[in-house]
């Protein structure tokens, strides 16, 4: 992740309505600043349209770039100690004097942000011909520093989670607390029992997303005031403007809709085989229960390969095969370090063992708590942090990593120019199109990492695939929903009173997860994960996980090694001319340019990872075809688990007027409006957002009140209120209700609100509570006054009615 869009830059994402995120050196420099006030414009740098300029003009904005450049070592002077005090609080978190003076930089960070915000509206006003005013722009720089301040809190919150473990539940958090790496994270790739996975799944959600919900509901509104202050639509609207399409949002979604087919395939075959590990727990047209795969998060399913591994007599434990060559100490993980540098300096590329040298954090330290989230820091020197242990999964997130650092060394000697901000996704593939060859079990051989180099085989091709799938595919369902939701909670699609059920829906529509046990809307799933407590973009892991295959492609044409091989089979390891074009890149950013001019690609396409798992793709078919299990899964199964927050219009006393309430009572059982006053009244219950109406339960008012002509005055079941309700009658005040057996889960269509809307809405016909009770209870008694009549007949009367009672036996 990178560490300077992370920590320094995000706060002012929301007001540079055209990514004018390089714009470092109008920072304030501790108290000097670059000044461009009531000063007319002279470069619209964040427009595509062209911009007439006056000499004049001319002359100021080549006067501002002098001063840019006049500051610019002074600025990465103060952005190396920013780095240096990020670094020394996120690797010893219970340092207070390391955290007081990241707090500090931290502040002064508020500052540079409203420099830049200064600069921004000096000259974008006038270019877009908006007016900005001073006191918004006041408004804007307390906004700023009000989110940097929530955004903090929340990482807090985070980083510094714990929960007790299965087996100690009531422990002492500060003693015997676990952290969700390596602790959690490894009960999750180890345990296959059942109740310990939903136990940790929803301890850790309680001890971070439960905890966030409120700061992030701040947070949003302080995002949305940013949005009307600085003239755009929502904070969405800016952060996408990096990917420099004007539909990245309908792009993502047609590439996800490409992908959909093989990654559906997956599921079905997952849900399949963790059906018979859990036969009585999975059911086979249902969603996968998230805490199963093998993750806390579901970002990725690898931990299941042992159980998934289609052709287990020809598979390879590359775990146990790295701890033969590496040992689980420092020196073994700094061996696995080596081991992925040396692949990039095979293909010419820069050295960069400094990165995990002794100021480096490999490893979790003892005695003192860390952000084990890996990342990798900018600076002098740039270093890696991680809590890494020997298995394959680490091993390539060091590929990872590295490939930031690439990255950073690759353009350090660069100026800070006005630019716009580079595709986020592009970082994020570096070191991924790298681990593309370094994980083959051919190249882990070349290197003397596998003791047995068998010939490849079909079966050994699609067991990789698979290993491979479990990561790469699973991680595009993953980030790809993540963010959906999110752009929908930004721009106000989906109401703070429903953000949970929409995110268990959205979850389960295209994830195919749903959670173990019942979600409210006090809880916030989605802030269980890093990169929204740290407000990070997971979009960029979507495009990253798309280019990184197409950037594999073109890099294996120029190696020559495709189309003679497949993809799959590539390895780049050594091969000059490709690391040649790859430095290139690096340097450039042009990515989109080697795709054309390589594999005649403009931007994300996903026909190269189609490409890649095809093999995989068509054995998924075939193995399904042949065990006839099914494909897809239930699209209403999440409402078991996550209820949409009801409206209850309640009719008042007159009759003119509604009071709008929410009801989130999530097991529905009671339907009452919170806050009304014990009256018997009509109550409404709606679905959010559809005139439908979906259960109509009539409430007895008082018998002393008389309301209209078609208004009961009693609590006689058969009057009706209107041709759309039911003939129940319940009185909510506690004297006279059983909540019990009012009905609020499933209840009965009456079909539509009257206002002329012809929407229609599928509910369960089902009837909750009291409609199957009485029912019940009138067909009991009918049969008893049967019996008793029936004696009565047969013992008194028989002689003389006989005839007239025989229908009753």
């Amino acid at each position: 992740m990178k560490f300077l869009t992370i920590l320094l830059f995000a706060s002012a994402q929301i007001i540079l309505t055209h990514s004018l995120l390089d714009l470092e050196a109008q920072a304030s420099f501790g108290k000097q600043q670059v000044r461009v006030r009531n000063e007319r414009p002279s470069l619209n740098v964040s427009s595509n349209e062209a911009v007439n300029l006056t000499e004049e003009e001319k002359l100021q904005y080549q006067t501002f770039l002098a001063t840019l450049h006049l500051n610019e070592n002074l600025f990465r002077s103060w952005l190396n100690n920013y780095n240096e005090a990020a670094w020394n609080y996120h690797t010893d978190l219970d340092n207070l004097t390391a955290k007081e003076i990241y707090d500090n930089f931290t502040l002064e960070s508020i500052d540079i942000t409203k420099a830049m915000q200064e600069f921004f509206f000096s000259y974008e006003s006038y270019l877009t011909n908006s007016s900005v005013s001073r006191e918004d722009r006041n408004i804007i720089s307390k906004l700023l520093s009000q989110r940097v301040k929530l955004t903090n809190n929340m990482a807090e919150i985070y980083n510094k989670a714990k929960v007790c473990p299965y087996n100690n539940q009531g422990c002492d958090l500060n003693k015997a607390g676990i952290e969700l790496e390596p602790d959690i994270k490894n009960r999750f790739l180890e345990s296959t029992d059942y109740d310990e996975l939903s136990y940790l799944w929803t301890a850790w959600r309680n001890a971070t997303g439960r905890k966030l919900r409120g700061i992030h509901s701040e947070l949003v509104d302080v995002d949305r005031l940013l949005a009307k202050k600085a003239r755009v639509n929502s904070r969405t609207e800016v952060l996408l403007k990096s990917f420099h399409s004007p539909t990245f949002q309908k792009d993502c979604e047609v590439i996800w809709d490409n992908v959909k087919p093989l990654y559906e395939e997956l599921h079905a075959y997952i849900r399949y085989k963790l059906g018979e590990r859990y036969p009585s727990m999975i059911k086979p047209e249902d969603p996968i229960p998230a805490h199963l795969v093998s993750s806390m998060n579901g970002e990725t399913f690898e931990g299941l390969s042992s159980l998934l591994v289609p052709f287990p007599n020809v598979s390879i434990d590359m775990d146990e095969e790295l701890r033969k060559r590496f040992s689980q100490d420092l020196e073994g993980i700094r061996g696995m370090f080596e081991t992925a540098n040396a692949f990039f300096m095979s293909m010419g590329l820069v050295n960069m063992s400094v990165a995990y040298g002794p100021k480096a954090v490999l490893m979790k330290p003892k005695g003192k708590r860390v952000i084990c989230h890996a990342s990798s820091h900018p600076g002098t020197p740039p270093k890696i942090k991680m809590c890494a242990e020997v298995n394959l999964q680490d091993f390539m997130t060091i590929h990872h990593e590295l490939g930031h650092i690439q990255h950073y060394m690759s353009q350090q000697n660069k100026t800070f120019e006005l630019k716009k901000l580079n595709n986020p996704g592009f970082e994020e593939a570096i070191g991924d199109v790298i681990s593309l060859s370094a994980g083959t079990p051919q190249h882990m051989a070349k290197i003397g990492l596998l003791e047995n180099n068998s010939s490849s085989s079909k079966e050994s091709t699609i067991n990789y695939l698979m290993q491979v799938g479990l990561r790469k595919i699973v991680v595009l369902s993953f980030s790809y929903v993540m963010d959906a939701y999110r752009w929908k909670v930004s721009d106000g699609t989906i109401k703070p009173e429903n953000w949970t059920y929409y995110w268990v829906k959205m979850r389960s529509d295209i994830q195919g997860l749903i959670p173990p046990v019942i979600r409210d809307e006090q809880d916030f799933d989605i802030g269980s994960k890093y990169h929204v407590a740290n407000d990070l973009q997971m979009i960029s892991y979507f495009v990253s996980h798309i280019i990184q295959f197409q950037l594999h492609k073109g890099l294996c044409k120029i190696a020559k090694q495709y189309p003679a091989l497949p993809l799959h089979e590539c390895d780049l390891y050594g091969s000059k001319e490709a690391g040649a074009q790859f430095r290139k890149i690096l340097e450039t950013d042009k990515w989109e340019n080697f795709l054309e001019e390589t594999i005649g690609e403009n931007g994300m396409n996903a026909s190269a990872l189609l490409e890649y798992f095809s093999p995989l793709y068509e054995y998924l078919k075939e193995y399904r075809t042949e065990k006839r299990y099914p494909i897809g899964w239930s699209k209403t199964a999440f409402e078991a688990f996550a209820l949409m927050c009801w409206q209850c219009e309640t009719a008042d006393l007159t009759d003119n007027g509604y009071t709008f309430q929410c009801h989130i009572d999530s097991r529905g059982m009671s339907v009452s409006c919170e806050g009304m006053n014990p009256q018997c009244y009509l109550q409404e219950l709606r679905r959010k957002g559809t005139p439908v109406v979906a259960k109509v339960l009539r409430y007895c008012r008082p018998s002393n009140v008389t309301l209209g002509n078609n208004r009961s005055a009693s609590c006689a079941p058969t009057q009706l209120f209107g041709p759309y309700e039911s003939t129940e009658c319940h009185c909510n005040h506690t004297d006279n209700c059983n909540q019990k057996e009012i009905a609020g889960f499933g209840g009965v269509n009456w079909g539509l609100y009257p206002t002329g809307d012809n929407t229609s809405f599928s509910e369960s016909s089902n009837s909750g509570g009291t409609l199957i009770q009485n029912s019940l209870k009138l067909f009991l008694t009918t049969i008893l006054i049967g019996i008793c009549f029936s004696l009565i007949c047969v013992y008194h009367v028989a002689p003389i009615l006989l005839s007239e009672c025989s229908w009753l036996f």
